[in-house]
């Protein structure tokens, strides 16, 4: 939980406006999926969403042969409604001994702000090097000031972290 924490004060401290110490590299997702302005050490990186507009939002991130894999059970509550409506950015350039390489998928709500950077927002962060998901908050924005809630999934909703099978493109799977 101290990790987490740790975590979400570098967030805080990296969107905070006019702080320039640490800022997250703004990255760009490909019409094919794959993220691009990231360091060729961590391999190609993916990330499929499906299904937004509906409840049935399903959100996968997969580095090399590693993909975790975001249930609508989780991603119920998102509100945006495109690509358009996501912001992706990673960083690399801290020590990794206090904090994982991470990768930021932020999923902006409707219009409420010309500055994207002050619209309300769910945050899902997740590790650069295992794919694993390492945490999710809810940024809400009021006026000139953010407030951020770290979310919890309902219970038996399960977020999955799996090896792929050689040659096997990332493609949606609905549980059965």
């Amino acid at each position: 939980m101290k990790r987490i924490s740790q975590f979400v004060a570098l967030v805080a401290f990296a969107i905070a406006p006019n702080v320039n110490a640490h800022e997250d590299t703004v990255l760009a997702v490909l019409p094919s999926g794959t993220i691009s302005g990231v360091p060729s050490q961590f391999g190609t990186l993916h990330l499929s969403i499906d299904g937004f507009g509906t409840r049935d939002l399903r959100i996968a991130f997969a580095v090399g042969d590693r993909v975790t894999t975001i249930p609508p059970c989780a991603t119920a509550l998102i509100k945006s409604r495109s690509m358009g409506d996501v912001q992706v950015s990673g960083s690399w350039y801290h020590h990794e001994s206090t904090l994982p390489f991470y990768l930021n998928v932020r999923f902006l709500d409707p219009w409420q702000s010309p500055d994207p950077a002050e619209r309300s927002s769910y945050a899902f962060i997740f590790n650069l090097r295992t794919t694993e998901l390492i945490d999710v908050d809810r940024w809400i924005w009021k006026g000139n000031s953010v407030s951020t809630v770290q979310m919890t999934f309902p219970l038996g909703c399960k977020v999955s972290t799996a090896e792929m099978r050689p040659n096997k493109p990332l493609e949606r799977t609905r549980e059965k």
